[in-house]
């Protein structure tokens, strides 16, 4: 067996503290530097220094996704973004720095990670605000070997965030937002039936475990707690991979706490075979496919075999069962229609409603990347206009617009690189319901000076809707958010025919971020750090135009 371990004594752990009250000071002072602190160096830690001219008095902060937001009394900053990504190690994408109406100011920490911890602390003279970052690390690494398998446990501080890929004999194993935590290491794996080399190797953001098989196509995965374990059983023997026990009683508090009686009121009726609360439940909506997914954590599909799922829809066409890959038990329904759903659960049943869109969804809307497959759109520079409004919009895009379906409900016009007839684009917001719909695209002009960000809306689709918002309105919303967040040239607004907004039968606009055959918007808008905070605009930007104009669902 091999084992290798990390620096235990050089990893950080926080110590909890979110809030600082350090009582309310009449001194108004000013934030003058926020820098990284190199003489707090852990592993798997990032420090900066917030100094001020006076002490520090109340600080409170929240989590919001991959972002620290730090409130801070009485003092003031230069309102700016500064972008830190390309410091040695660091974890921080980028610090975004505001001041607020009631002699505050607010500090954004955007994080590459979605798996971290993080503590505040104060100087002795109070005038230095401390705040560190822990991210997951890889601890332990175990290599072993018995009489039915070869296995490889990997052990993190947190649950490991792992993708597989397996090809021409090397199993690939990626650790995202996970630190170093022990040196770099190729070992040879003498004793073993399956394994014969392991190539652990990190970069400043993510480590990576390659291992070299011999002659096995065939691996299991379980995850336990904080470690990840993969199996690769013998050939020829025999072989039962672990199967989460099923108790007898639930673990966890269910959610609602009182059973629900009236079964009839749900599409879909799941046994529940351990109690499982919603927030254990994963799901993902297949909208373009007519179905949706839900998966449970464990095997139970023997159990759903004995215990049957309930249908009371004409509109669900079929229901399967199976263990999928990561060994989850996943219910995939299939809709004769496109249909949005909602999950509830007590401690005997997961309900599930099925219904149209609007009967679910408190908002909906329809996202456009422009272009995609056979067309283009505009090239500059070797890169072609649908890969960065793919890019923008659905990969990054997709982490903030689905993370809250009761609150933004987000449909795709596409998924993948393919092209979708723009009249079926436009077509899609009144098939599904949609309240609002959103193209974007990147502009190019044979100008090369030309420079900036517009947003077109159509005259022929621009009557108010019931809560009092037209395209022309959406457009201007989107133009001044977009330039004023991103520091781009507010070029904006303009009526055009465009057949996604002019066919369109809701509020309607196309985003032309800025300009691909201009230099300094090109290095803007194909920049990573640029495009993640574009995404975030535009998600955010949304989020204002239902608060201001609310559906009343």
């Amino acid at each position: 067996m091999h084992k290798l371990e990390g620096y235990k004594d050089l990893i950080g752990i926080s110590n909890g503290v979110h809030n600082i009250d350090n009582g309310v000071s009449e001194s108004y002072g000013n934030i003058y530097s926020v820098s990284k602190d190199y003489s707090k160096v852990k592993p798997n830690t990032d420090t900066y220094a917030i100094f001020a001219e006076y002490p520090f008095s109340i600080v409170t902060s929240e989590v919001v996704g991959r972002q620290i937001n730090l409130h801070i009394s009485n003092m003031k900053i230069i309102d700016n973004t500064y972008y830190v990504r390309s410091l040695s190690g660091g974890m921080i994408e980028s610090i975004q720095t505001s001041n607020v109406a009631d002699k505050s100011c607010n500090l954004e920490f955007n994080i590459l990670s979605d798996k971290f911890t993080y503590d505040l602390a104060l100087s002795d003279d109070k005038r230095t605000l401390y705040i560190t970052i822990y991210y997951n690390s890889l601890n332990t690494v175990t290599i072993g070997t018995n009489d039915s398998m070869d296995y490889i446990t990997l052990t993190g501080n947190y649950p490991l965030n792992v993708i597989t890929n397996d090809m021409s004999g090397i199993l690939y194993i990626e650790m995202p937002g996970t630190k170093k935590s022990m040196d770099d290491q190729y070992i040879n794996i003498n004793n073993s039936k399956s394994i014969y080399f392991v190539n652990l190797f990190h970069t400043s953001e993510n480590t990576y475990l390659y291992m070299g098989l011999e002659n096995n196509d065939e691996y299991y995965i379980v995850q336990d707690g904080n470690s990840y374990t993969i199996m690769l059983p013998t050939k020829d023997k025999p072989f039962t991979p672990p199967i989460p026990q099923v108790p007898d009683k639930p673990v966890t508090p269910v959610n609602p706490e009182n059973p629900i009686n009236d079964h009839s009121k749900y599409e879909l009726v799941i046994p529940n075979p351990a109690g499982l609360t919603v927030s254990q439940i994963k799901h993902e909506d297949q909208y373009s496919r007519l179905r949706f997914a839900i998966r449970l954590p464990g095997d139970y599909t023997s159990y759903l075999n004995v215990n049957s799922i309930l249908i009371n829809s004409n509109v669900i066409k079929d229901v399967s069962v199976f263990l999928n890959s990561n060994r989850e038990t996943e219910i995939l329904v299939t809709t004769s229609v496109l249909q949005g759903y909602e999950i509830f659960a007590d401690q005997d049943y997961i309900y599930i409603n099925v219904d149209n869109p609007r009967a679910i969804y408190k908002n909906i809307v329809v996202l456009d990347p422009g272009h995609g497959g056979p067309a283009p759109g505009a090239r500059y520079f070797n890169t072609n206009e649908k890969s960065i409004n793919f890019k923008i919009l659905y990969e990054i895009g997709k982490d903030y617009f689905n993370s809250n379906p009761s609150q933004l409900k987000v449909y795709y016009t596409r998924e993948s690189d393919v092209d979708v007839s723009l009249a079926n684009r436009a077509a899609f917001a009144n098939a599904i319901g949609a309240d609002l719909f959103v193209s974007l695209h990147m502009n190019a002009n044979t100008n090369t000076s030309v420079y900036g960000t517009e947003v077109y809306y159509s005259n022929n689709n621009n009557k108010r809707n019931k809560a009092g918002l037209n395209s022309e309105t959406l457009a201007k919303l989107f133009v001044n958010n977009l330039s004023g967040s991103l520091g781009t040239n507010n070029r904006g607004t303009r009526a055009a025919n465009y057949t996604v907004v002019h066919k369109n039968t809701v509020p309607a606009v196309l985003v032309e971020l800025g300009f691909m055959s201009n230099k300094n918007d090109f290095a803007k808008i194909s920049d990573p750090t640029f495009q993640y905070k574009a995404a975030k605009v535009l998600y955010e930007t949304i989020l204002q135009v239902f608060e201001l104009y609310p559906t009343g669902r």
